[in-house]
């Protein structure tokens, strides 16, 4: 192989390690080629295209189609070439995985030339390493705990040991059933060691336990009914109606007692009324003026008690008339139903007189 070649591959010279690559591995015959399958095309346009892409200085397009080149159709100088963008890009943990990778290939197809290389580049890139160190808390009172770093599962093997990873920031994610998702972020710098301790997840507050459903039972066949039901509304506005004319008419019976009360008081009134100065037959006979006073007094308790009466009798036949329409008359605009009410009252009497149409 030539000298000028491998010195162009060692990490103290500042030339293309895209160039130095695509010399080596023509002599070794690995260069990614186009064969007969259209993946293996692809594969290789893509690789031309990331060479153009790194001539140009712009890794975060080169790196991406190594990538995906490698995945149509892995080979060892794809590998290579994606470890020295990596590098370019800044991406040391990177570039320092494919050298190794690359270097383990070459030992296996028998390249010793290029394991050399490989070797070498992933030896210098080691004291420019980040290395991160996650440590759990208490992760055997965790089971299930799951962990991931920028998306990718961290094994428990991982756990305490520090990482080389690519500087800049790296997302830790943590999870357990019946706790509450844990997440931090954290930022290392080329050259450096960082570490993140995973604390224990707090518990999901415990739900409350479903209601359980009642057993449905098995529905009865519909009977036919007899009768056309009526109308719910109509119904319901009868029952209404009903209970409004029980509710009226019972005001009616309490106001008609209590004029019968005031009636029986303006009776008992007159009756003493006539003991005081009208015990000889004659109007106004009283035997003296204190006898005369308190006959006056008396007529006039009996005249108020009477009218109280008349009052009470006029409300409550209104309101047992109001209550026996509400109650028994039709909804019907047709309907005949008609009752009139009026007080009767006369000397030592009162009372109503009621009539109508039904």
């Amino acid at each position: 192989m030539d000298s000028r070649v491998l010195a162009a591959m060692k990490p103290r010279r500042r030339r293309s390690l895209g160039l130095a690559l695509a010399a080596l591995l023509a002599t070794l015959g690995l260069c990614p080629r186009a064969n007969a399958t259209d993946s293996s095309a692809a594969a290789q346009a893509l690789f031309d295209e990331a060479k153009a892409q790194m001539a140009k200085g712009r890794y975060d397009k080169a790196c991406p189609a190594l990538e995906e080149s490698q995945k149509l159709d892995p080979a060892l100088g794809t590998i290579l070439n994606l470890a020295d963008c990596y590098e370019k890009a800044g991406r040391t943990a990177s570039a320092w995985s494919k050298f190794l990778e690359a270097a383990a290939k070459a030992q296996k197809n028998g390249h010793k030339d290029v394991e050399k290389i490989a070797k070498d580049r992933a030896q210098a890139l080691e004291k420019k390493l980040a290395k991160l160190t996650i440590t759990v808390s208490s992760a055997e009172a965790q089971p299930g705990l799951e962990l991931t770093r920028d998306g990718v599962a961290v094994g428990p093997a991982e756990l305490g040991l520090a990482i080389p990873v690519d500087p800049g920031a790296h997302t830790i994610a943590a999870r357990a059933p019946g706790r509450k998702p844990w997440e931090t972020r954290i930022d290392v710098a080329a050259a450096s060691a960082a570490s993140t301790l995973v604390p224990l997840l707090e518990k999901e507050p415990e739900a409350a336990p479903a209601p359980v459903a009642a057993a449905a039972t098995p529905a009865e066949p519909a009977q036919p009914s007899q009768e056309p039901a009526a109308p719910a509304a109509s119904s319901k506005s009868s029952s209404s109606r009903k209970t409004i004319g029980l509710i009226v008419g019972g005001v009616g019976i309490a106001a008609a007692a209590t004029g019968g009360v005031f009636a029986a008081l303006a009776k008992s009134k007159d009756k003493a009324g006539d003991e005081l100065c009208h015990a000889n037959g004659s109007d106004n006979q009283c035997a003296n003026p204190e006898e005369k006073r308190e006959y006056e007094d008396t007529v006039s308790d009996a005249k108020r008690n009477r009218t109280i009466a008349i009052v009470g009798f006029s409300v409550g036949g209104a309101a047992l008339a109001a209550g026996a329409i509400l109650f028994f008359g039709g909804s019907s605009s047709s309907s005949q139903t008609a009752v009139n009410v009026a007080p009767a009252a006369g000397p030592g009497e009162a009372g109503l007189v009621a009539w109508g149409r039904f």
